[in-house]
Order: structure tokens, then C-alpha cells, then sequence
């Protein structure tokens, strides 16, 4: 199982608006035909050389038609799962005081490794905090809204490939997100340990729901990532199976990129097509198609930065921020 994921959108305030996260589901065994379609699309109707990357703010209404048509629709592995941000409906004073607060548990972090006696730990999370502290309002909103992408397209993903017949495709499941705002590697590390803490907090509050007959058949899922019977822990999955990624050389990538291009210009030009065509394979949740979230000051922590360290993992020792 592959999820991938993109975003269409500035998530800023200049001007103000939706911006967009698509991820996709796509299960191992139709991946020869998706990314088959997929490279036939781009040769024929994008106009797009073979080893080039296709941008879905370029494309034209018959291009993107085409590309749900030949696609999306055929292969019914194929799922979409859409979050979005309003700027309209969230202020960029709150989004500052969001990304404040993350770098104060960092720093908090720092301090309780410095009483353990670990001045090195100590180090690298004051670097941590330091360094999250210099992201702009519109980092932060990214970040967040990458979380609850994360998390939605994991339950959609569990949902549409419930049967006996997916349970193979649960035996290795990674999920790629578009590199984007991220220009080095050593900003991935910092990141990467920023998504995680936000995806520990979220789950713990809200474990992920599984089927249960799952548990009856021992499902790879329950196999991997349940401890002592009751106990959901999908760290792992977290840590060593969800990897940033670049478009340029990932097909799924810019597959993602097409369906959230397809999306914001729905949600804010008013195209509706080929959105109409593409909203077949939406997941819908409560009847959504689009999960909107906002932050406001209710968002914020209201306890103290020490009680969120457990959250954060500790750092590659040859990590430097920039």
C-alpha cells in the first residue's frame, strides 16, 4: 500500500483563500496500471517528455478531463482523500503563536535533558526550537494541515481496503509526501521530527479507528502495530515508513499534485469540471468531501511547554539546522 501526498495552495494571507492537500491511496497490485495510464496521459495529452515532471497549475479543463478519465476512474484501487486550510477563517497572529508554541516544548525539551545530565541532547534541542522558531505563520499551517492529511487519509485507506482479499497490501505500507517548502536535507530531519510530534499528540488523543474483524483474522495492521491486545502503536509506521519525497522522480508524487490542483481550482475558481468527474473517488467523511480545519486560539496549548516533551524524539546526532 502507497499513500502519496501534495498540496496545491500558499497557505498565507496575501491574498487570503483555501489552499489544498490531496493524498492518494493506490494498492501495490495496480500500480503497473496506474502509472502505465499515467505515462500515457503525460505523453499524449500533457505533452509532457518522458523523465519530465507535469505541474497541475499548468494544465488546461480538457488536460485535467482527460487525466480523470484515462487516470482515476479506471482503476478502482484508486482513492482521494482532500484536507484544506482557509486563511479567511484563520489568523496569521494565531498560526505565530502556534509555531511559538512547538518551538517552546523543543526548548522545554532541552531544559529537561540538561537536568538528566545530557548536555549534548540538551544542544540538539535547543537547536530544535531555535530553528522552528525562525518558520513563518505559513510553515506551521503546512505542517498542520500535512498532519491531519496523514491522519484522515490512514483511516480512508483502512476504510476502502477493508476486505480479506487487502490484507496483503497492508503487509508494507509507505507513505511519500511531497517534498515542497523543504530545500535541504538537513531541514527534512527537523521537519520530520516536527510531523511526528504532531502525529504522536493527535493519535493519542484520537487512536485510529480499526476494523474490528481485523483482530479475528490477525490482519498484518493488528500483526505490526498493536502492543499487548488493546494498544495501538503506529510509531513505527511513522518513523521508518513515511518519507519526504521529490515529484521530479516520483510519478505518485505528481499524481497527487494533478488531483490538488484539480481540487483548489474547484474549491476556489469555481471549475466544475473535471472536479465533478474526480469527486467519484473522494473519499467523503460525514458527508465532506472536503475537510477543512482552522486554527484558532482554542487550537493553542494551554498547559505548560514541559508537559508536551514526551512528544519529541530526539534528533540524528549530525543534525544542523540552516
Amino acid at each position: 500500500m502507497k499513500n502519496y501526498i501534495d498540496e496545491s495552495g500558499t497557505f498565507g494571507w496575501t491574498p487570503e483563500g483555501i489552499s489544498v492537500f490531496a493524498g492518494l491511496s493506490l494498492a501495490d497490485r495496480s500500480f503497473e496500471r496506474v502509472f502505465a495510464a499515467f505515462a500515457e496521459w503525460k505523453r499524449l495529452i500533457a505533452r509532457v517528455h518522458d523523465g519530465d515532471e507535469v505541474k497541475g497549475w499548468s494544465l488546461s479543463p480538457i488536460q485535467l478531463q482527460v487525466f480523470v478519465k484515462w487516470v482515476v476512474l479506471p482503476h478502482r484501487d484508486f482513492w482521494v482523500t482532500l484536507v484544506g486550510v482557509d486563511t479567511r477563517n484563520t489568523t496569521e497572529t494565531v498560526a505565530r503563536m502556534y509555531v511559538d508554541q512547538a518551538a517552546e516544548v523543543a526548548a522545554a525539551a532541552g531544559r529537561f535533558a540538561e537536568s538528566n545530565g545530557d548536555s549534548t541532547l540538551a544542544r540538539d534541542y535547543r537547536k530544535w526550537a531555535v530553528w522552528i522558531r525562525r518558520r513563518s505563520p505559513q510553515n506551521g499551517l503546512w505542517l498542520l494541515g500535512l498532519a491531519h492529511t496523514i491522519l484522515h487519509l490512514m483511516q480512508h485507506t483502512i476504510v476502502r481496503h477493508m476486505e480479506p482479499a487487502d490484507d496483503a497490501e497492508f503487509e508494507n505500507w509507505d507513505i511519500i509526501i511531497d517534498r515542497s517548502i523543504i530545500e535541504t536535507a538537513r531541514h527534512e530531519v527537523f521537519w520530520g521530527g516536527w510531523l511526528r510530534a504532531l502525529l504522536y499528540q493527535q493519535t493519542n488523543k484520537k487512536p485510529l479507528d480499526i476494523i474490528s474483524e481485523w483482530r479475528e483474522r490477525e490482519h498484518p495492521f493488528v500483526r505490526k502495530y498493536y502492543r499487548g491486545g488493546e494498544a495501538l502503536d503506529v510509531s513505527d509506521l511513522f518513523k521508518r515508513h513515511t518519507r519526504f519525497g521529490d515529484s521530479k522522480t516520483e510519478p505518485g508524487l505528481q499524481i497527487a499534485d494533478v488531483c490538488a490542483a484539480i481540487a483548489r481550482r474547484f474549491y476556489v475558481d469555481g471549475w466544475r469540471e473535471p472536479y465533478a468527474r474526480l469527486s467519484e473517488r473522494v473519499v467523503r467523511d460525514r458527508g465532506h468531501e472536503l475537510h477543512l480545519f482552522h486554527l484558532d486560539e482554542s487550537s493553542l496549548r494551554t498547559g505548560r511547554p514541559e508537559d508536551s516533551v514526551r512528544l519529541m524524539e530526539e534528533l540524528p546526532k549530525d543534525a544542523e539546522p540552516e
